[in-house]
C-alpha cells in the first residue's frame, strides 16, 4: 500500500571502497554494533539473491547485487515498502525473485531459498519491510540537498530515481499450510509510478 524513500535515515555501511563519495552519511564495518556487523556479514555471504533479515526489531529486504570479494557498500534504511493482507491469515512470505529494470539494464536476484518471514499476519494487518541494497551509485552533494522524501504512489518521480520497473514475486502461506503466488508490478509512466497484482496460482 506504500513505498517510500527516506532521505533522513538513508546512510551507507560500507568495508573496503576507494571510490566512496562524502555525500551520503556512511559509517565503517569497524565502527558497527556486533548485531551490525553480523547482518552485513551475511548479507555479503548471499551474492545476486534476495533475503530477509530481522535487525534490531525491524525487517528488512536487501538486494545484493555485488559480484567480487572485495568490499561492498550496502544503502541502508534508504526505504521501506508496506503491505497490508486484505485476505487470510498469512503464516509465511517467501520473496521467489525480483527483476529491476533502470532503461535496457535489467537486474534479477533469486529468493534465498530458507529466507522466510514466519510470523503470522492477521487480516487487515499491515507489515513494513525496509528496503537495503548492496550497490552503488554517486550522487553530487547539489543532488544529495535538494533530494526529498519521495512516496512512490502519491508523488511524482524525482529525477534522482533512475529504475523504470519492478517485478516482484512472492510465495505466501495460509493457515491451512496452502500456497499462493502473487507478481507484484511497479511501473513508470511518464513522472508517476503504478501497481499491478496479479495472482499467478495457488496449490
Amino acid at each position: 500500500i506504500d513505498h517510500r524513500t527516506t532521505k533522513d535515515t538513508w546512510e551507507r555501511l560500507y568495508s573496503v571502497s576507494p571510490h566512496l563519495d562524502d555525500v551520503v552519511p556512511k559509517r565503517h564495518y569497524g565502527s558497527l554494533s556486533d548485531d551490525e556487523k553480523a547482518f552485513c556479514n551475511f548479507v555479503k555471504e548471499h551474492k545476486q539473491e534476495v533475503m530477509l533479515y530481522n535487525l534490531q526489531n525491524e525487517l528488512y529486504v536487501i538486494t545484493n547485487g555485488c559480484k567480487d570479494d572485495v568490499g561492498y557498500i550496502i544503502d541502508h534504511k534508504g526505504g521501506q515498502i508496506t503491505f497490508k493482507n486484505f485476505g487470510a491469515p498469512i503464516t509465511k512470505i517467501h520473496i521467489d525473485y525480483i527483476n529491476i529494470r533502470c532503461g535496457e539494464e535489467l537486474c534479477r536476484y533469486e529468493g534465498k531459498e530458507s529466507s522466510n518471514y514466519t510470523e503470522i499476519i492477521l487480516p487487515n494487518e499491515t507489515i513494513t519491510f525496509i528496503v537495503d541494497a548492496v550497490a552503488y551509485c554517486k550522487m553530487g552533494e547539489e543532488e544529495y540537498k535538494n533530494l526529498k522524501d519521495w512516496s512512490m504512489f502519491k508523488d511524482l518521480v524525482p529525477d534522482e530515481i533512475p529504475f523504470d520497473q519492478y517485478e516482484i514475486q512472492i510465495t505466501l502461506w495460509n493457515q491451512y499450510n496452502q500456497e499462493f503466488i502473487f507478481k507484484i508490478k511497479l511501473y513508470k509512466e511518464g513522472r508517476r509510478f503504478y501497481r499491478d497484482v496479479i495472482q499467478l496460482k495457488n496449490k
